[in-house]
């Protein structure tokens, strides 16, 4: 789902091939550090060396460490937020069958190491910077507001307040998950069977409730 993204054309400093390609080299080597050594390690001395560059060098793509931030977290979900779009805009799936694409969208990324990975240590981080944790917020408003479509095609009658509160249940009970069934984790094997359970009560949470008064 890794996918090169277009807003890598930055002006001035991506605008070619090259600063395009040496650009995601960087935000491989931020994701990579904020994996192995936590949100402590992820300085733009250790940013530097895994992209086989010098700080200078790192500085004149990114200035400070808030930029580099939100373009990493950008490059790691904009695979998600395609996907999302994707399966919001099929005209060949049912409603109901867009939100279990949705959820497997989610499971799908715990058996991958850099994903299952990257966003334990980036929810850390996000309690302790507020950069960090504005752009948290920025990510699931966004990838929210995919699955708020998806819901309000299954149960039309919902009100606004009950689709988002539907939203956040559904996406906090997957990735509450990723403690137990994440890369590695020893009760990874019952994914499956979990994932299973989870389409099944979301389903059954988007169909039968809700909708009896406006707010």
């Amino acid at each position: 789902m890794k996918k090169t993204r277009e807003s890598l054309n930055r002006p001035g400093t991506a605008r070619y091939p090259k600063g395009k390609e040496r650009v995601e080299k960087i935000l491989d080597a931020a994701k990579n550090v904020l994996i192995k050594e936590g949100y402590g390690g992820l300085t733009m001395r250790n940013v530097a060396l895994g992209a086989g560059t010098t700080v200078g060098n790192l500085q004149y793509y990114y200035a400070d460490k808030d930029r580099l931030l939100r373009d990493m977290l950008e490059y790691m979900v904009t695979g998600f937020f395609e996907d999302f779009a994707l399966i919001l805009q099929d005209p060949k799936r049912m409603a109901e069958e867009k939100l279990v694409a949705y959820i497997d969208c989610i499971f799908d990324a715990f058996s991958v190491e850099d994903k299952g990975k990257f966003y334990p240590e980036f929810w850390a981080w996000s309690n302790h910077d507020p950069v960090a944790a504005k752009l948290m917020e920025e990510m699931y408003e966004t990838g929210f507001s995919y699955l708020h479509g998806i819901i309000r095609q299954i149960n039309p009658k919902l009100t606004a307040r009950e689709v988002k509160d539907m939203t956040i249940t559904i996406v906090g009970s997957i990735e509450g998950l990723v403690v137990f069934l994440g890369y590695r984790r020893p009760w990874a094997k019952s994914l499956k069977s979990v994932r299973d359970y989870t389409v099944s009560s979301c389903l059954h949470l988007v169909k039968t409730n809700g909708g009896r008064a406006k707010r």
